[in-house]
């Protein structure tokens, strides 16, 4: 009789475990980034074999084979601790802000210090606004819609949607207009597997529909639709960021990928985004711009003594789809305009190497 009833008990508990680490999570706004958080991502290099699209419930996706190929590390802070006019416009309505990458510049606009603004509430986390300076003046962007990124909680077979729009506009200099339409499906839930661990998650679908509108110049401006973006996300509780993100574009009804970002611990040899310096043969940093870019796009750098360069632009899987000049230059400042139309749209890295990368840069560079 004890035997029997030992094992009964037995058999309840493994069965109590087992229905717990097969529960769903559920995520809310204190699985959000918050101030003072750091977090170090990887991206992927690109296989185009990857399924993205499989998903249900209790589903285990296993991307543990991917492979690293630059880091960044993203940082969150209060808005009250970025500059003060940030600060002054968006102290009130935000109460998280992100550092985010710059394109060196825009044409005649050399965006500095920017950052993303957002509010997490307990009902979600949304995008309020933007700010960088131009030109050594500061611009900031309140959105005339929020993006709400999430709506809380998230839970399995949760679907919302919602509209953001934003403008920027520099009187006879640029106008710029972005309006989109998000819809977001809490599609799956189970265990996710990276290099970074194994982890609980939902995994939440976004279907991006974009439309930008421009003038330049008092020109007469025009509009242009994106292409439709997926953007498929594994949340767990209590990380802050995805713990993988991976985008594509919709081409013929099929996800192609543009970029898989997850996060991850250092790793041996990989860089983090950004360049060697070496002061005595580079002046200042590569640039590239636009960026984002369309047909063509603008690249310069100073050199202060003679060297062998090598300029390629790669894929995120690291293969080179363009080589752009491998010659020895003479000191001096180089500017040349490169022709894109030739290149799908997607993330890609320009790579930059002097005397067999004695000092090297990769910058990413964004196609449209």
């Amino acid at each position: 009789m004890k035997k029997s009833l030992s094992g009964i008990v037995l058999v309840f508990i493994l069965s109590a475990f087992a229905s717990k680490s097969e529960a769903q999570i559920v995520i809310g706004n204190v699985d959000m980034p918050h101030t003072s958080d750091t977090f170090r991502l990887s991206s992927g290099m690109i296989n185009p074999q990857l399924d993205v699209v499989s998903t249900g419930a209790n589903y285990t996706w296993d991307f543990s084979t991917l492979s690293p190929l630059i880091q960044r590390i993203d940082s969150f802070v209060s808005p009250l601790t970025t500059n003060l006019t940030y600060a002054i416009y968006f102290g009130f309505s935000a109460n998280l802000a992100y550092k985010v990458y710059t394109p060196d510049s825009l044409g005649p606009i050399k965006p500095t210090d920017a950052f993303n603004f957002y509010s997490n509430t307990s009902s979600s986390f949304k995008q309020i606004g933007y700010a960088s300076f131009i030109n050594a003046t500061p611009l900031p962007i309140k959105f005339d819609t929020s993006d709400i990124i999430y709506k809380f909680p998230l839970k399995y077979a949760q679907s919302d949607s919602g509209r953001s729009s934003y403008k920027l506009d520099i009187p006879n200099l640029i106008y710029y207009g972005h309006s989109q339409k998000r819809v977001n499906e809490v599609d799956g839930w189970g265990t996710l597997k990276t290099p970074f661990g194994t982890f609980p998650v939902l995994r939440v679908k976004s279907v991006v529909m974009g439309r930008d509108t421009l003038a330049y110049n008092g020109l007469p401006g025009f509009a242009i639709n994106r292409p439709m973006a997926v953007e498929y996300k594994w949340l767990g509780q209590g990380n802050g960021v995805p713990l993988l993100q991976i985008n594509t574009s919709v081409n013929l009804g099929l996800p192609v990928i543009s970029s898989i970002l997850y996060r991850d611990s250092a790793r041996v040899g990989v860089p983090v985004l950004g360049i060697k310096k070496n002061q005595s043969m580079l002046k200042g940093e590569v640039q590239i711009f636009p960026n984002p870019s369309s047909k063509e796009c603008t690249i310069s750098y100073a050199l202060l003594k003679s060297a062998e360069i090598s300029i390629e632009i790669n894929d995120l899987t690291g293969k080179t789809l363009k080589s752009i000049i491998k010659t020895e230059q003479m000191p001096g400042n180089y500017t040349f305009q490169q022709n894109l139309s030739d290149i799908p749209s997607g993330t890609y890295l320009l790579n930059f190497s002097a005397d067999k990368n004695i000092i090297s840069a990769q910058k990413l560079l964004v196609i449209h």
